[in-house]
């Protein structure tokens, strides 16, 4: 079980609420013990999903629709998670601008790496593992970085 702090600026605006709402006072209550007992942020899902979304509900702020807009956010955050902040701009080398060459392998890998990153605290040495041993999600290409920018070490 987790402590949770409420600043006294919070939890007088909390007890004046509670005072004229004991409905909502209980409501609260009951949230913050949820929350307690279980702070994960993600929610595992209920049923086994692969092969049943379809990939146009996948919209990126630029309009962009399908898998590859779901491939920028999970590595965005895991870049973010290894702080390492990557612009939006900027695709691991063997994805941009060759989604179409990609092997169902590369998917696999992928959906493993979504997978950890939904609970990144209990993960987190499998994803550094990840991060040290898998070059590939971490040599990016970008708008000015490209395939031949790269040092290829001997």
């Amino acid at each position: 079980m987790y402590a949770i702090e409420i600043r006294p600026t919070c939890q007088k605006n909390i007890d004046k609420l509670c005072s004229k709402d004991p409905v909502l006072s209980k409501a609260l209550e009951n949230k913050i013990e949820e929350i307690r007992e279980n702070p994960s942020r993600y929610k595992p899902l209920k049923y086994e999903l692969k092969g049943k979304l379809d990939a146009n509900n996948f919209i990126h702020a630029d309009g962009s629709k399908g898998l590859m807009p779901a491939l920028w956010a999970i590595f965005y955050d895991f870049h973010s998670l290894m702080n390492n902040e990557i612009l939006y701009t900027q695709m691991p080398s063997y994805i941009y601008y060759k989604f179409d060459k990609m092997k169902e392998k590369d998917f696999e890998e992928i959906d493993e790496l979504a997978k950890l990153m939904l609970e990144p605290d209990n993960n987190f040495d499998e994803l550094i593992r990840i991060w040290n041993t898998k070059k590939k999600f971490r040599i990016l290409n970008g708008p000015l970085v490209g395939d031949s920018d790269h040092v290829k070490w001997k």
